[in-house]
């Protein structure tokens, strides 16, 4: 048995409601505790427990609950895998007020407590046929209406190119059995559908999952309106908070965009949101967004019309910049441009956060929380400068992973509709073609490879900032990359697979006999890297090369050195680098004749590394010397 449920579903099965998923949210959330921080759920499962002591005959009494949360799955556009944050920003866009993304986090043990339930009922009743409820050892909780959401919202919109490429009348004269072996031909030649209705197509074929797909295709096949998907042309807007220190508060606002003066807009409740621009500042004067940012930090909201979307979404983290105009701090996704910023950071992650900056040595930040709080509930940090530690990883992944989730960190690689992206470091950055919410950049700079699977057009966004993209496979193989600082896309470079500057990414070190360059496997996936060695790793940024030793000596990594500079370069076998490194930065770094330095190359003859490191001076770690040269030499040419 599958449990399995749509907008479409719904709309087809029930007519006589003009919204019945909104109906359906409705009866769920009359049923519900919207008071309780975390036990929201509480009333479903004692009437659940209730039912367990009877004699278990009747369908437990949870099912409206449980269509929720697979609607919600349902409506997630990502591929496989999305943040637990996203999930829940979904199922409150369906509940709607009082409730929030949080309490449905703090919540949400008790609903899988119910799907347990379930699924151990549906197992007991032999005539329902097995269960395909699967319990997620990842996402442990919202995993198991993830396992039923088969067609997802980004699939159904996928769907449209498939039931084009067939036409109307062809698509009419298929029985259910030869519409979906129509479909596995078509993704099988361009690679369309998701990892998880790819299964399904490709597994049992008189399975229960192939029988819910024999059902819901035909019905999304009569309910296509003839035309191919659109590329999403919406202009974005995010809604953002903007902090008055001098009057202590904070607001929700929307940042003008050129050539929109005035626009209203509604949400799927039929609210309306009004924006008129007025004035020399930076910002609407709205009316229409929730009048307390503390009450609705959490909550998801979507205001849309054909031309405009706005949106309001929960993160973990809030960066803030002063804005030039007002002199307030205001919510960004940008992080490097600023050498001051302000953080508001959930309470609870506080401490974790102050134990970071103090390792990575950041100081001079202020910290209010307790009864001062601006946010309830939130931390405010000030005068939070990253400008010499942006490159820390520590910090990034701290920021990357607060925005991306609140609950468990997303399986990696990521594929949305066919874009594949992933960074150097393995932090995730997520990227959609037709959903840009889905855009959640998890580290402030890199550089990410992308393949693109059957797809001649893509649009590319970076926090709503869209470049398009088309075209970009051709016959020949290519891989393309893509140079990203969080929100701005830098630069967008199309590669070939002999490029001497790839690898294969699951092998960073693989050289090629009597050649200065690596080898290149091309039926594997690449990254930007351009050398491998044991003491430098050279990364190419475009035009710059960025060179950096990840295996510095123990007694400098025992002291906290690190060393790391950017240029272009070619380096001779026959130069040195005298490198002056300090705690946590560099110094300077000098190119240096053979005849600047005597060199010391003791113990070093036999090392097959490239870079020979060449002298060393642990009397000056021993007595703390705030700064050290180091000298190192290629073995050979090294071209970048």
């Amino acid at each position: 048995m599958v449990v399995f449920v749509s907008r479409e579903m719904l709309e087809e099965n029930f007519p006589f409601f003009e919204a019945p998923l909104d109906s359906l949210a409705r009866a769920v959330l009359n049923a519900m505790r919207p008071d309780s921080p975390s036990k929201a759920f509480a009333p479903i499962r004692q009437r659940l427990t209730v039912w367990e002591k009877s004699s278990r005959s009747l369908v437990p009494p949870i099912l409206p609950l449980v269509a929720l949360t697979v609607a919600a799955a349902a409506d997630m556009g990502a591929d496989e895998r999305g943040g637990p944050l996203m999930y829940y920003g979904r199922l409150q866009e369906i509940l709607g007020e009082p409730i929030t993304a949080q309490q449905l986090s703090n919540s949400f043990e008790d609903v899988a407590w119910m799907w347990r339930t379930l699924s151990q009922w549906i197992t007991e009743q032999q005539w329902l046929g097995p269960s395909t409820i699967l319990e997620d050892t990842h996402l442990s909780r919202i995993g198991f209406a993830r396992s039923q959401a088969v067609i997802s919202k980004q699939d159904a919109a996928n769907l449209r190119d498939f039931f084009f490429s067939i036409g109307r009348g062809k698509l009419d004269d298929l029985t259910p059995r030869q519409l979906l072996s129509e479909l596995m031909r078509w993704n099988r030649k361009f690679k369309r559908l998701s990892r998880v209705l790819t299964r399904s197509l490709e597994g049992d074929q008189t399975g229960p999952e192939m029988k819910l797909l024999a059902s819901v295709m035909p019905l999304l096949a009569r309910k296509w309106d003839g035309q191919p998907k659109e590329h999403q042309s919406q202009a974005q807007l995010r809604v953002q908070i903007r902090l008055d220190l001098d009057a202590w508060t904070a607001r929700w606002v929307v940042p003008r965009r050129q050539g929109i003066d005035a626009l209203d807009v509604v949400d799927a409740s039929g609210r309306e949101l009004s924006l008129r621009s007025v004035g020399v500042g930076g910002f609407y004067r709205s009316t229409g967004l929730p009048d307390s940012v503390a009450s609705s930090i959490d909550s998801s909201h979507k205001w849309s019309t054909a031309d405009v979307r706005i949106q309001m979404k929960p993160r973990k983290v809030w960066m803030f910049a002063v804005d030039a105009v007002s002199g307030d701090w205001v919510s960004t996704n940008v992080l490097e441009p600023f050498d001051e910023i302000a953080l508001l950071i959930r309470e609870d992650q506080t401490e974790d956060f102050c134990g970071i900056l103090d390792a990575v040595g950041v100081q001079g930040y202020k910290r209010i929380g307790g009864s001062r709080q601006i946010v309830n509930g939130w931390d405010l940090f000030l005068r939070v400068n990253l400008s010499d530690n942006a490159d820390d990883t520590r910090i990034i992944e701290w920021l990357g992973y607060g925005r991306a989730s609140v609950e468990e960190s997303a399986e990696s690689p990521r594929l949305v509709n066919g874009l594949r992206v992933r960074s150097h470091s393995g932090v995730e950055v997520y990227v959609a073609g037709g959903e840009p919410d889905l855009v959640v950049p998890a580290t402030p700079f890199g550089t990410y490879s992308i393949s693109l699977d059957g797809s001649d057009e893509m649009e590319l966004r970076a926090n709503g900032s869209a470049l398009p993209l088309h075209k970009l496979v051709t016959p020949d193989p290519a891989s393309h990359f893509l140079f990203i600082n969080d929100s701005h896309i830098l630069e967008f470079e199309t590669i070939a697979v002999d490029d001497p500057n790839l690898v294969p990414a699951n092998n960073l070190m693989e050289p090629v006999t009597g050649r200065n360059l690596v080898s290149v496997d091309t039926g594997r996936e690449r990254i930007v890297l351009a050398r491998s060695a044991d003491h430098w790793t050279v990364t190419r940024h475009g035009t710059i090369t960025k060179i950096v030793a990840p295996k510095i000596p123990e007694w400098l990594s025992n002291a906290g050195y690190t060393n790391e500079y950017r240029f272009d370069a070619e380096v001779p076998a026959d130069a040195v680098w005298l490198v002056t490194v300090r705690r946590d930065a560099i110094r300077s770094i000098k190119k240096l004749g053979t005849a600047d330095v005597e060199l010391n190359l003791d113990g070093m003859g036999a090392s097959e590394a490239e870079w020979k490191f060449l002298s060393r001076d642990e009397g000056l770690v021993q007595r703390g010397a705030d700064w050290l040269n180091v000298v190192y030499q290629a073995r050979r040419l090294l071209r970048f």
